[in-house]
């Protein structure tokens, strides 16, 4: 979200406690004045609530996402050769921005794989784009990468499935009494009717 948009997720992730909030792409606000550093605000909400998640793509991959790159395709003959020449620029860049806050909430950040253009999934300049999310993984503190990496994500899985399981056995649970009540009133008043029939039977006898 951007300037106009903060107080209102402020407000609706503490409204929600119970409810997990993923964001993603919000630690810059690219307004009319430039763009503005939005990781203390980032850090400031992840604080105050717990239900907050946040995932990165690291730098590198916003190539073919800047403003003048609207509206066409960037090139792997473009692209291959940026890419290269700011991987160790772009990866100090990422590590003094992401690296602290990543390591103050180990188990709430995820590793991003944002794609946009076809160029991006070229088989070359894939297999950079993962070089370079590796070497920014392998410079984080050992005790967070594998929670970076994946192990955050496989919880919040876990979570939702748990989560979706434990709704589906209370509606099980709650169908299954409704159906027990029925059959017991429906055998309750079978019960009695038969009684008030045999007992009307009897006095016609």
């Amino acid at each position: 979200p951007f300037d106009n948009h903060k107080k209102g997720i402020e407000k609706i992730v503490r409204q929600y406690p119970e409810v997990t909030f993923l964001f993603h792409g919000i630690v810059e606000d690219a307004g009319t004045a430039g763009v503005k550093n939005n990781i203390n605000w980032l850090d400031t909400l992840m604080a105050n609530n717990k239900n907050v998640y946040y995932s990165i793509d690291a730098g590198l991959h916003i190539y073919g996402f800047k403003k003048s790159h609207l509206g066409k395709v960037v090139s792997k003959e473009e692209m291959l050769p940026y890419l290269k020449a700011h991987f160790k620029e772009q990866l100090q860049t990422d590590l003094s921005y992401y690296k602290n806050i990543i390591e103050k909430y180990p188990d709430r950040f995820l590793r991003g794989t944002d794609r946009l253009h076809i160029t991006h999934f070229d088989q070359e300049i894939s297999a950079l784009l993962d070089e370079y999310t590796r070497a920014f993984i392998g410079r984080l503190s050992p005790s967070v990468q594998e929670k970076f990496a994946h192990l955050n994500a496989d919880t919040l899985i876990k979570k939702w499935y748990y989560k979706q399981m434990n709704n589906l056995l209370k509606k099980i649970t709650k169908l299954l009494f409704i159906l027990v009540t029925i059959a017991i009133v429906g055998y309750v008043t079978w019960f009695i009717y038969d009684k008030l029939a045999t007992s009307i039977i009897e006095k016609k006898i």
